[in-house]
């Protein structure tokens, strides 16, 4: 059965002021000699995250470079230009921004997460699962980094392990619909034509009442029609 490939995509987290309250100096162990410059990266950090919010990356990407520019040893701020650099699609960028930031803080698992998806960008998925994999083992919850493993995993024509990372997913998260249109299409690839069919359905009664699903929910339609055309044909 051919592969279909239309969705896949990838799932990109999104910064929140929630998740980086501000630091602690004494506990950051910062030097007292660059305490005024830590100030003043921070202050450029917060743009980041403000024009973050608002969905304007450029502009986060440019306060994340100056808060980076002022004191380089700033995780959080390395993490943050390397996911916008991510979005932007300057990989190498993203690369190199996200391994600084976990040669400073190697619990910021996002940042596992993140690269994972660059190596996806580049068509890695072998280096992209090793990073997803790396997040889930600090955090088993991150329901990003497991949808993107099972993404990776049926590129790397592993559907059945694709299934049990969508599922795993989304008895972290039911509403992640986008999982049920990907599983179908991995039980197509495992030649499983009632599951996906079944699976289909689940999805658009899942994304009926968004507008943003609209295509894919004609896909899926699209392609439950020619599964049971197949069946007939057997």
């Amino acid at each position: 059965m051919v592969a279909r490939t239309a969705a896949l995509v990838l799932a990109l987290a999104v910064a929140a002021a929630a998740d980086y309250p501000k630091p602690d100096i004494e506990k950051a162990g910062i030097d007292p000699e660059d305490l005024a410059k830590f100030k003043e990266a921070y202050t450029f950090y917060l743009d980041g995250v403000g024009f973050e919010k608002e969905g304007s990356w450029v502009s986060a990407s440019q306060a994340y470079r100056k808060a980076v520019q002022v004191y380089h040893n700033y995780p959080d701020a390395q993490y943050g230009l390397g996911r916008m650099a991510l979005r932007l699609g300057r990989l190498d960028e993203a690369e190199d921004a996200l391994r600084e930031a976990l040669t400073l803080k190697p619990e910021l698992y996002q940042a596992h997460t993140e690269l994972g998806s660059v190596h996806y960008r580049r068509g890695d998925y072998e280096k992209a699962a090793f990073e997803y994999k790396e997040a889930l083992r600090q955090d088993p919850d991150d329901t990003i980094a497991r949808y993107n493993l099972g993404n990776a995993y049926r590129n790397l024509d592993k559907p059945k392990d694709a299934v049990e990372e969508y599922e795993k997913t989304l008895s972290l998260d039911p509403g992640y619909v986008d999982c049920y249109y990907n599983m179908a299409l991995a039980y197509e690839d495992m030649g499983k034509p009632e599951k996906a069919i079944a699976t289909y359905d689940k999805f658009i009664e899942a994304a009926a009442g968004d507008p943003e699903q609209r295509e894919w929910i004609d896909r899926a339609k699209e392609y439950k029609k020619k599964l049971r055309e197949g069946q007939k044909e057997k």
